[in-house]
């Protein structure tokens, strides 16, 4: 496995996991900058690696995309992705359903319990 020496090398291969990560979850920079709160401009720059990314920010990818901090942030994809495979790839052609379970993988066990509970009230409901 290569080591990264410099903060260029880091942001460039933080980078190249993350876009690897989004296009494999068929998703927008658009729709991921949005569920971080981001403008896609802002997220875009992340991705091209001119900008760092804040380890919050970092963490929220990993929480979104289902794969561990450390390697997302000091492995390049092609050494992980066999080890981490993308979980549950998204086959739906639906980017609100695309979109819907990005945000749920985001969520927390309480904010997806809330949520539950919000879903079969509104269900009974009708």
């Amino acid at each position: 496995m290569k080591r990264i020496i410099n903060e260029s090398e880091f942001n460039r291969n933080f980078a190249s996991n993350i876009r690897f990560l989004r296009e494999s979850y068929e998703l927008t920079q658009w729709q991921v900058a949005k569920i971080l709160g981001y403008e896609r401009s802002a997220y875009s720059y992340i991705e091209l690696g001119k900008t760092s990314a804040k380890i919050y920010v970092a963490y929220q990818l990993s929480r979104i995309f289902q794969v561990p901090l450390t390697p997302l942030l000091t492995c390049h994809y092609l050494d992980w992705k066999n080890i981490f495979p993308i979980s549950e790839q998204i086959s739906a052609q639906n980017p609100n359903i695309k979109m819907l379970n990005a945000i749920m993988r985001y969520m927390s066990e309480n904010e997806l319990k809330m949520l539950m509970e919000y879903v079969i009230k509104i269900l009974s409901e009708k």
